[in-house]
């Protein structure tokens, strides 16, 4: 059971037709993505030129699906908005996903030294007078 047909690249002319353009498209992505990345990588940031280039291009593949899906879907009504939506809350989950681990981990951390570090005295000094 199909929703609606796509005519996704059944034949040479639609391949040629939309090829370009997102190869364009992707390339300026890319281009934007290490402009980006190269001043991170110079800045010595976690998220440098290889990482933003991949999050430039994921996120205009997936506008680009949309737009497709828009104009093959024909009387079937798409929205590309809600594609971006997504794109827009998974790039602020890797954000948030950076900043949620490190808080984590740091609090683990603490936790470990001041758990650990009453116990360990007592366990050295038990030791000691032993």
């Amino acid at each position: 059971m199909r929703g609606f047909d796509l005519p996704l690249f059944e034949n040479a002319e639609y391949l040629h037709s939309v090829l370009l353009p997102v190869l364009f498209r992707c390339g300026v992505a890319a281009l934007c993505g290490g402009l980006i990345g190269f001043e991170r990588e110079l800045k010595d940031k976690p998220a440098g030129l290889r990482t933003n280039i991949l999050i430039c291009v994921g996120a205009a593949l997936y506008m680009l699906i949309g737009l497709l899906i828009v104009h093959a879907g024909g009387e079937t009504a798409s929205d590309p908005s809600r594609i971006a939506s997504q794109v827009v809350t998974g790039i602020g989950f890797l954000g948030a996903g950076s900043i949620i681990p490190a808080f984590i981990i740091t609090v683990m951390v603490v936790l470990t030294l001041v758990a650990l570090g009453s116990a360990e005295v007592r366990l050295i000094d038990r030791n000691r007078q032993s």
